[in-house]
């Protein structure tokens, strides 16, 4: 009987750039993905010039998927002043209530020394998986919606000018 290795990793195959912007400063981006037929997403956000002593506890990057039909929302971000919190917030999706339901979950993430920070997440019709840092801290969500988010609005927020965002958004085909 032979031994072998067997590997298994998530593949999955990006579609089409839906949206970038290189300098997303003190601004918002919105896409809409409701024509990608898998209803997937997939989108990175690369932060540079960061300097921990002239950030404000209001300094933010934010993302949230909506549904246009339900108004139902899954959202997160990151405080790049204070504690430097991460979060999710499943807490404006309808489609499953439960006492016991967790519908808020946050880390703390120093910024790196050189003054960067980076974040790539993952959603499709009922999962969430978010990377920090290449996967330093990551977390994976199941959230039911009555009707699917289809909708991606990033913001950022009281960047002081050193501060740059660039971010990248992407169709998902397969997985």
């Amino acid at each position: 009987m032979g031994h072998g290795i067997l590997s298994v990793r998530p593949v999955s195959v990006l579609g089409s750039k839906l949206a970038s912007n290189s300098s997303l400063n003190n601004g918002t981006l919105l896409v809409d993905y409701s024509t990608e037929y898998s209803n997937a997403l997939y989108f990175e956000a690369n932060v540079t010039g960061i300097n921990s002593t002239t950030v404000s506890a209001s300094t933010t990057f934010n993302f949230t998927f909506y549904s246009t039909v339900s108004q139902e929302y899954l959202s997160g971000g990151f405080f790049f002043g204070g504690n430097n919190d991460f979060f999710i917030d499943r807490g404006g999706i309808k489609g499953f209530h439960d006492v016991l339901f967790t519908d808020k979950f946050n880390t703390e993430h120093l910024i790196n020394e050189n003054g960067t920070w980076s974040v790539m997440g993952v959603i499709d019709r009922s999962i969430f998986e978010v990377f920090i840092e290449g996967g330093q801290r990551s977390a994976t969500t199941t959230f039911f919606p009555t009707q699917p988010l289809t909708t991606l609005i990033i913001t950022t927020a009281d960047l002081p000018p050193n501060m740059s965002v660039s971010v990248a958004v992407f169709g998902i085909e397969s997985a």
